[in-house]
């Protein structure tokens, strides 16, 4: 069975080192964190998530929310899931110190599948279930260039699953990583951490970095304050090349190897007492992926790029007292293909295609088996997009549909029609109307027996999946309004109303008793899609340069879940959701440059109660001072959750394993650039 090791990583490193090592030396590019409040604030944004191409935020239709990496080094994020809690919209909720809750614009959930999010163009959702294992999602995160995250379907470019938003984790160059970087810090909870990377020129027209992180997370705490088992560690290593042989023609290959342990709670159920088992639980987490990416400028008004990829992930879950053990194997092959060319001098046609094969493999136990155990999917795309133009360019009409074969529901079309108006230079307004789908996943196989009562004889309540469950859908209408009254000062409003059908129920069937393996009552509860909805909600962000050496950013969120089962359906719990997702968020950022040289940030969040899960709204506070003492070298304190000890964030919605509280801490870090 595959697993990579420090070995492997080391190796790995070292290779690019080698490699990189080949060119002349390179000055390192001017960082980010060197430009005062006021520089920064002008800096154009330019996002390429929306239309899959360059553009400024003020021309997109769609509500979008840029993470810069000076955002998340003056956050004092550690990993993606605590960076996303800038953005309004998105619920962030720790479940423990190695899993989260993640969504947007609600129906929030340890297996989410109405977002979607990729990694420099690399889908990283898993495909049991379609959601996402954030403890895998492990990036260098000085190397993060940006994070755009969309709010509202982005089915038309992306596909199915992107129905409630896209994120989308773009990292930097290799031309803007040159030099040698280290990282090194420790502190209560970040028990351990460090990176080295270094970059370098190949020639004229290359550039490349290798690097290697490690990471070692405390546990949290439970509910009685005794302590718990899922503590995380990781160590990964990666490269990347970008070649530019001439000014109409670039190539990007670049790759990671991953090795992870991550502990957890499961409990367990079995037909002889004491039919139901907790216990710890230690989860391998193996890997790897290479990336490779063509473009090619054919004028300044038609260009094309190619990308394929390869994927390979294995987890192996072992019980540490039993021995039982749950393995998830998963190969990837993404194949993408898109064309751009004006059409007159008021159109611009994008057009794609792509292919993705998954082949997968699920060697189960009694609690949670597939059957077929193993299979292979395919999913055939292709998208096709008009970008009118009027009003001498500052009306764009834009009319797209994405058209996806999969192997679960068959065809399925994801259109859309939006609209930007550039009022003024200062202003600008956007509308749209989309449909998306969430397709099944190989869960549509699977089988969770989910308890076991004791009696005589015993009954058993048992999930499954059902192979002819229809897509959920949203039709979803937004509206946006963009401003900047003057350099100081930039917000950004969104409102939405989805309208769902089609969503996914638990109901509850006809008992029978069976032989084997020995006599018991099933009840069987099968997923269906007996429910409609209504969201809707209102969003907004603000940037207020207040002085030349201080900016703060406010980010509010308001979401309403009205979810309705259809007659027909019997489910007990089918519209819990409702008050599984806040309906009122509040984020508030404070960056504050003392001198030249020493800063202090300060970011406070509102978080509303969770009613179906019994748990109360919570403010939590983190805090940073960073020193820069010479050039190249900075070094911080943060402290993070400082309000309370410590803090339940979230229940998922199986409950195999066991929730922590997020607790007080506080790390030291140095990072150094030479």
């Amino acid at each position: 069975m595959y697993k990579p090791n420090i070995k492997i990583l080391n190796f790995l490193f070292v290779l690019s080192l080698v490699v990189a090592s080949q060119g002349g030396y390179a000055a390192s590019v001017k960082e980010l964190s060197q430009l005062s409040l006021e520089q920064f604030s002008e800096l154009d944004v330019v996002v390429t998530s929306v239309s899959r191409k360059p553009q400024k935020l003020s021309d997109t239709a769609a509500a979008v929310f840029v993470i810069s990496n000076e955002d998340i080094k003056r956050s004092g994020a550690t990993n993606i899931p605590e960076a996303l809690r800038m953005v309004p919209g998105i619920q962030v909720a720790r479940i423990d110190a190695n899993k989260w809750a993640i969504s947007a614009r609600g129906f929030n959930g340890r297996f989410t599948n109405k977002l979607l999010v990729l990694i420099d163009g690399r889908t990283v959702y898993n495909p049991m279930f379609s959601g996402v294992y954030w403890n895998r999602q492990d990036v260098l995160m000085e190397d993060i260039d940006r994070i755009e995250v969309i709010r509202g379907p982005g089915a038309t470019l992306w596909g199915a699953n992107a129905v409630n938003g896209v994120i989308n984790v773009i990292s930097k160059k290799a031309r803007d990583t040159q030099g040698w970087q280290m990282t090194a810090g420790a502190g209560t909870e970040e028990q351990g951490f460090g990176s080295l990377r270094y970059g370098n020129k190949l020639g004229e027209n290359a550039d490349a970095r290798g690097y290697i992180k490690y990471i070692e997370r405390d546990h949290g705490v439970n509910n009685d304050n005794t302590n718990g088992v899922d503590d995380w560690d990781t160590v990964q290593g990666g490269f990347r090349l970008d070649w530019q042989p001439l000014q109409s023609d670039s190539f990007t290959l670049q790759g990671d190897l991953q090795d992870t342990g991550v502990g957890t709670d499961r409990t367990t159920s079995s037909l002889t007492a004491p039919f139901s088992t907790t216990q710890a639980n230690e989860v391998d987490i193996n890997g790897w992926n290479i990336l490779g990416r063509w473009k090619h400028k054919f004028s300044d008004v038609s260009d094309m790029e190619l990308q394929l990829y390869y994927d390979s992930h294995e987890r192996e879950q072992t019980e540490l007292v039993s021995n039982g053990t749950l393995v998830q194997l998963y190969e990837t092959f993404d194949m993408d293909f898109q064309h751009r060319f004006g059409l007159g001098s008021r159109q611009e046609i994008l057009w794609g295609l792509g292919y993705r094969n998954i082949s997968d493999k699920f060697l189960g136990d009694f609690t949670t088996s597939l059957n077929p155990i193993q299979d292979t999917t395919e999913l055939f795309s292709a998208f096709v997009q008009d970008d009118i133009s009027f009003a001498d360019g500052k009306v764009h009409l834009i009319v797209g549909s994405k058209f996806e074969h999969n192997a679960f529901t068959g065809i399925e079309i994801q259109p859309n029609i939006r609209m930007n108006w550039n009022v003024t230079e200062k202003y600008s307004l956007w509308s749209s109307i989309s449909r998306a789908v969430r397709t099944p996943g190989r869960s549509t196989d699977i089988r969770i027996n989910q308890s076991v009562t004791a009696g005589t004889p015993p009954r058993l309540v048992s999930i499954f999946g059902n192979p002819d469950i229809h897509s959920e859908k949203v039709t979803a209408l937004e509206l946006g309004l963009r401003g900047q009254p003057d350099n100081n000062l930039k917000y950004d409003f969104a409102a939405f109303y989805n309208i769902y059908n089609d969503l996914r129920t638990f109901e509850r069937g006809t008992a029978s008793v069976l032989t084997t393996p020995v006599t018991h009552v099933l009840i069987p509860i099968t997923s269906q899609t007996f429910m409609t909805a209504e969201t809707y909600g209102l969003e907004m962000s603000l940037e207020w340069i207040a002085t030349e050496r201080w900016k703060l950013n406010l980010a509010y969120s308001f979401l309403e879940m009205q979810l309705h089962k259809e007659s027909i359906s019997t489910a007990a719990t089918a519209e819990s959701a409702e008050g599984e997702s806040p309906e009122h968020q509040i984020s508030l950022r404070s960056s504050f440059d003392i001198t030249n040289n020493l800063f202090f940030d300060t970011w406070v969040r509102y978080v509303d109660e969770l009613p179906t899960q019994k748990m109360n709204a919570y403010i939590t506070m983190d805090t940073r001072l960073a020193w820069k003492p010479v050039k190249g070298m900075e070094l911080s304190v943060v402290g993070q959750n400082l309000l309370n000890d410590s803090q339940l964030q979230f229940m998922p919605e199986i409950l195999d394993i066991t929730s922590t509280q997020a607790q007080r801490s506080v790390y030291l870090k140095l990072q150094w650039q030479f």
